[in-house]
């Protein structure tokens, strides 16, 4: 077999315990935030409301985060038909206090959201949260059944139309979502 040059350096880095080049995946980064319950202030809202959501994470790793995360929720339009060229999807970012390169292993962490729902559409939106770097890019989170992946579905929602409707004031309901509630975590 032969082996070409950059394949001889590659091999080499990879053997070099000072890689520059960083082959750690997900499953072996020490920081493994995982996402346990997500609560909402309602299930239902009037246009220009604020939607009030409140994560709690654990981190089920070995250390805290290298840097600063942000979180993210990004909400996506239901299966409702629609022609018009508006966006069908929304996200929004914020930083939880404390930063998650402060958060201990074992910790559990509740960051809350809160989020202007002036969206033009009224109807169904799914709801996904996750952790992003500065870039905004997602990182490996621990999301429902305890499986890898990069944002975690909490829910969805209902927004009125325009006009709003009377009846989602008395109709409405605070809901939470269990996503891995039982799931033994940390293990020092």
């Amino acid at each position: 077999m032969k082996i070409f040059p950059f394949s001889k350096i590659l091999i080499i880095c990879l053997l070099m315990t000072n890689c520059p080049i960083n082959f750690l995946s997900a499953a072996e980064d020490p920081f493994k935030p995982m996402l346990i319950k997500v609560e909402t202030n309602w299930d239902q809202f009037q246009p220009d409301e604020t939607l009030i959501l409140t994560c709690w994470w654990q981190n089920a790793g070995t250390e805290p985060s290298e840097k600063p995360l942000s979180g993210f929720l990004e909400l996506s339009f239901g299966h409702q038909r629609i022609v018009e060229t508006t966006p069908k999807y929304f996200r929004h970012y914020w930083e939880p206090y404390p930063a998650t390169n402060l958060w201990k292993p074992g910790e559990v962490w509740k960051t809350t959201i809160r989020y202007n729902l002036k969206m033009g559409w009224g109807g169904s939106y799914k709801i996904t949260v996750g952790l992003c770097d500065e870039d905004h890019v997602p990182v490996d989170i621990i999301g429902e059944g305890g499986k890898q992946a990069k944002q975690a579905e909490a829910g969805q929602i209902e927004l009125a139309w325009g006009w709003g409707t009377p009846t989602i004031e008395r109709m409405r309901k605070p809901w939470t979502k269990d996503i891995n509630m039982n799931k033994p975590a940390y293990n020092p």
